[in-house]
């Protein structure tokens, strides 16, 4: 089992990893809670956004911070986010 701190998104609970899709500007693999798909979100990614947030096609909605590694394995993010209860698509 991972690390939460070394993969997980904080010491804080669920409510601190959840936030609004545009709210994204920190790297981190973020889950997009609506569809299920994973984003991998490095600096460049932030860099290229600027103050707008992670707009991309999803438009909006709720994202959780499954890790603040955006490399971190796709078995150790499902790992996680079942411990919430969530589920990433495939």
């Amino acid at each position: 089992m991972a690390d939460e701190s070394t993969h997980g998104a904080g010491t804080g609970g669920a409510s601190q990893r959840l936030m609004d899709w545009n709210d994204i500007h920190e790297p981190g693999c973020y889950l997009h809670v609506t569809s299920g798909l994973v984003a991998r979100i490095f600096a460049d990614d932030i860099a290229k956004q600027g103050t707008r947030g992670h707009e991309g096609d999803l438009g909006g909605g709720p994202a959780f911070c499954l890790s603040t590694n955006p490399r971190t394995p796709i078995d150790v993010l499902r790992q996680f986010a079942a411990r919430y209860q969530l589920r990433i698509n495939s």
